[in-house]
């Protein structure tokens, strides 16, 4: 049977809202991306293109194909560009593996990408925050989370003062995996000065009484993460390192209401299809939209706690929108080879009730 081999696995650091990216087009920070991260003989060899982006208005026709010629890629490569809300950069992942799986493709780059500071606000609020069957913020969907696990706001305070201490001891690990530009080389949203005591004075932000602050919810950030996939057979041939393999990619839907619970539906039904169970798994990534949503997830999946977000999640790092679904398996990725771990899940809510979950598996 075929499988899709992962043999690069890079980033930018993630922009703070309206800093270094703020004057920045994204499509060209993406170009810039590949085309530092590629060598140009694979590049010629790449067959397509996809992306995800959220906010993609203002950028002109398909982000995708812009990155595919603006960096080289032969102008027969085909290109497109994925809306899946917050999963957008896995659900590009998975249409990438199917293309291979399916023998439409030896290499295709993936990933995503989203420039938050760029985007008017209103329609930032509308089209990227906003649940449209309820007509209400995400944050909302985390308060409701939080009141059906009974989590309360010191639970959510600690939780996300714990990621950004995990990301500022290993600052130097991410920066294996991020590519350097000219004016940002280092995860701008990180919080160095962060205490309990600065995150208990701040007001909820959703409810009069609620657990959910700009403290313990992630940032409006920018940034791009890229993958670059390979029939096992053409990464041999090529004699790359292959990194890991895409064992699975599960996507579900459940009430938009408690959309943060999506990457328990999905990494159920992954674990359950590949005969797995939750201590098989080496390592977690779960994106941190909400301290409230991901502390459900721990619960209700009964994960040991310390294997997920080793090294900081989106609380400490930022989530820009259209590239976390990478980003994390970017992450994921880099920490299974440090580790030599044999399987790792990447996974992440989806506004308007989703989840996505992606398994890697490395040849130990």
């Amino acid at each position: 049977m075929k499988r899709v081999a992962i043999v690069l696995a890079k980033r930018t650091a993630i922009g703070g809202y309206k800093k270094s990216f703020l004057d920045k087009n994204i499509v060209d920070v993406a170009t810039k991306l590949v085309t530092k991260s590629i060598d140009k003989k694979i590049l010629n060899k790449v067959d397509e293109v996809i992306m995800g982006m959220v906010m993609q208005s203002g950028y002109g026709q398909n982000v995708a194909r812009q990155i595919s010629i603006n960096s080289g890629i032969p102008i027969q490569a085909s290109s497109y560009t994925v809306n899946m809300v917050c999963g957008s950069g896995m659900k590009a992942v998975e249409l990438g593996a199917n293309s291979i799986l399916l023998g439409k493709s030896k290499i295709v780059l993936v990933g995503g990408l989203e420039n938050m500071s760029n985007v008017d606000y209103s329609l930032l609020l509308r089209d990227g925050l906003t649940d449209v069957f309820n007509d209400y913020h995400m944050g909302k969907t985390a308060e409701n989370v939080a009141k059906k696990y009974n989590i309360t706001r010191k639970d959510c305070d600690e939780f996300s003062l714990n990621s950004t201490k995990k990301a500022i001891e290993n600052i130097d690990k991410l920066k294996e995996e991020i590519v350097e530009l000219e004016y940002i080389n280092s995860d701008e949203h990180i919080r160095l000065d962060q205490s309990i005591e600065k995150l208990s004075r701040l007001k909820p932000a959703f409810l009069e009484n609620g657990v959910v602050t700009a403290g313990n919810a992630t940032g409006l950030n920018d940034g791009v993460a890229i993958l670059l996939l390979m029939e096992e057979k053409t990464a041999k041939e090529f004699n790359l390192e292959i990194l890991g393999y895409i064992k699975n990619i599960k996507s579900v839907g459940l009430d938009p209401a408690y959309m943060g619970l999506g990457p328990v539906e999905a990494i159920k039904k992954t674990l359950e299809e590949e005969k797995l169970s939750s201590s098989s798994i080496d390592l977690f990534e779960i994106n941190e939209a909400f301290a409230s949503q991901v502390i459900a997830c721990i619960r209700e999946l009964k994960i040991d706690e310390k294997k997920v977000n080793v090294n900081g999640g989106a609380l400490a790092l930022g989530h820009p929108i259209g590239a976390s679904g990478a980003r994390i398996i970017v992450t994921l990725i880099n920490e299974m080879k440090r580790r030599n771990s044999k399987r790792g899940i990447a996974s992440l809510c989806v506004g308007g009730g989703q989840g996505l979950c992606t398994l890697i598996e490395r040849d130990n």
